[in-house]
């Protein structure tokens, strides 16, 4: 894809699928640089946002990932607000043989998916970002939650915009089940499930601040029963922080009771964080790369968030002068101590280690693709270095902003 684009910059449909083969590969850095060289603005950002929005964050990159949906926000609330002088326009031109299509793209762009879905990844984002314990109260406490609510007939009134079929040029008609543009997604499209989840994840925490233990019971349960039901439309690594949420929803729930015993649920919590920090010994893994291309950073990404989270909680119990705080915070310290440990000894394995092992583990070993793997290294030196050295700078940029993120979340 590389060679091909540095032949014809202008192919966009080599782009589209260069973008998907790095978030494949958990290669956000290089995936964002090639999507900007789409200059995609306007109504493309609602049909084609999806190819890069919600990866970012999903692999480290909050702030980047942030960036693009505050500029399709934008988009949209320009949109909305010119509406009304639009539709005037139409008719003042007298152009009314256009104006049922008009109304009906602007409805399908006001009810649209990908609107939602952005305006969710926007709200995660903001909900990953670290804070002293006064800002992260004031968040949670002042956060608008009655204006994200969704009910099953405001759902299914939602439109899906979203382009796939582009991608779907290069699949034969007769071969639907190779159709590439199912087979490089890194992860399920989000829809309206998925939307349901991320709206009450906000609600949860304002609860939670709030001390509303009833509201904060319904709507936990709410996103229990959604994800148990609706498993396919998450990725493995929403599903690892949305059942977190549910868990820190329960560990409340216990805490507030000052005769409970929270241990098994901090316990529950803490070994979901534990199970996905990087091996101690990725130096011996033979499959390293493999882990790490495919759900490490993801998961990784995934428990820190959850710890972020979790940090909110602890803020929540030391302000209501409940008991547990006490017990929460050093579980908090010693696993933020291992966790700081683990992840610097992976960014230093990938700094040392990352180009080379590319090379051992993608090409020498690779009997089945052996001729292609000799041809790109021998013919294409300069773009086999260049797509070596993004894959590697990628890997690294994920791994040093959630290791940031560790050092910076403190209590």
């Amino acid at each position: 894809m590389e060679a091909g684009i540095r032949l014809n910059e202008g192919n966009f449909l080599l782009k589209l699928y260069a973008i998907r083969i790095y978030l494949y590969l958990s290669c956000y850095e290089r995936a964002r640089a090639i999507y900007e060289t789409l200059n995609i603005k306007n109504i493309q950002l609602d049909t084609l946002g999806h190819l890069i929005i919600g990866h970012g964050m999903s692999l480290g990159c909050l702030t980047a990932d942030l960036d693009l949906c505050y500029k399709s926000i934008s988009f949209y609330d320009m949109f909305r607000s010119r509406m009304l002088n639009d539709i005037q326009s139409v008719y003042q031109e007298e152009t009314y043989s256009n104006i049922q299509d008009f109304i009906e793209f602007q409805s399908n762009l006001v009810r649209s998916v990908q609107h939602d879905c952005t305006h969710r990844y926007a709200l995660r984002g903001e909900g990953f970002e670290f804070g002293n314990s006064k800002e992260t109260l004031a968040k949670w406490k002042e956060a608008d939650v009655s204006s994200i609510e969704h009910t099953d007939e405001s759902l299914s009134a939602l439109h899906d915009n979203r382009d796939t079929l582009v991608m779907g040029l290069l699949t034969p008609h007769e071969m639907k089940q190779w159709n590439l543009e199912l087979l490089t997604r890194s992860m399920p499209m989000p829809g309206r499930g998925w939307i349901q989840a991320f709206s009450l994840i906000p609600q949860i925490m304002h609860h939670l601040v709030c001390a509303d233990t009833d509201a904060l019971q319904a709507k936990a349960a709410k996103l229990a029963a959604l994800i148990n039901a609706d498993s396919l439309e998450f990725s493995e690594a929403d599903l690892l922080f949305a059942r977190g949420i549910v868990d820190v929803a329960a560990l409340y729930i216990k805490a507030i009771d000052k005769n409970s015993n929270i241990a098994d649920q901090l316990d529950k919590l803490l070994d979901s964080i534990r199970a996905n920090l990087p091996s101690d010994d990725v130096d011996s893994q033979p499959n390293a790369l493999f882990l790490l291309s495919s759900n490490a950073i993801r998961n990784l990404s995934a428990v820190t968030e959850l710890f972020t989270y979790m940090v909110s909680l602890r803020h929540a119990l030391a302000a209501q002068r409940l008991p547990a705080a006490n017990i929460v915070g050093p579980a908090l310290s010693e696993i933020r101590k291992r966790a700081l440990k683990l992840i610097n000894h992976l960014r230093s394995w990938i700094d040392k280690n990352g180009r080379l092992t590319i090379e051992e583990q993608w090409l020498k070993n690779d009997d089945v693709c052996a001729g292609i793997s000799q041809f790109i290294v021998e013919s294409q030196k300069d773009t086999f270095a260049m797509v070596s050295k993004a894959c590697t700078t990628s890997w690294l940029r994920s791994v040093r902003n959630i290791l940031m993120h560790w050092e910076q979340c403190t209590f």
